[in-house]
């Protein structure tokens, strides 16, 4: 079996893991090729964007601590661009969410979104859009924990 087939099979069963197995359907392998792809593009950014000395492997990473990467791995049943799933990275291995900004203008028929994260270590990563999708993301931020801790710290749903 080559490494690339391995890669898939390890990704499959994570997303059925993180149930969001319905979004390998119909086309599995199909679609399993293209969220390989997808994750290739997010491991390339990561070392481009962080200045790593090489790419991470984002599969081994989620396969030791699925709870922690759940996120991120469901964030691949949905068109998200690079960049943000990039900061879902950062924010599932340890960083922090340092600025969030949405804009939407009804009369301009627009949406801006600016996201400013910074991994464990402080370094940040900047990422801005205007896709709907990548919009959907800020919802799942006020729900996203790690460890015990919002993502989103004074988020009014976890005052006490």
């Amino acid at each position: 079996m080559t490494a690339l087939a391995d890669r898939g099979e390890l990704l499959q069963r994570l997303l059925e893991e993180a149930g969001v197995e319905w979004a390998l359907r119909p086309d599995r392998s199909g679609t399993i090729a293209r969220m390989l792809t997808s994750l290739s593009d997010l491991e390339h950014e990561l070392e481009g964007r962080l200045g790593l000395p090489s790419a991470p492997n984002v599969l081994q990473e989620a396969e030791r601590d699925p709870i922690s990467f759940r996120p991120l791995l469901q964030s691949f049943a949905s068109p998200l661009t690079t960049p943000v799933r990039a900061a879902v990275y950062v924010l599932v291995s340890g960083g922090e969410l340092r600025r969030l900004h949405y804009e939407y203008d009804r009369d301009q028929r627009s949406s801006r979104l600016h996201i400013v994260v910074a991994t464990h270590d402080g370094r940040p990563l900047e990422c801005r859009s205007s896709e709907v999708w990548d919009v959907d993301f800020v919802r799942h931020l006020g729900l996203m924990k790690a460890g015990d801790r919002p993502i989103i710290d004074g988020y009014y749903a976890f005052a006490r």
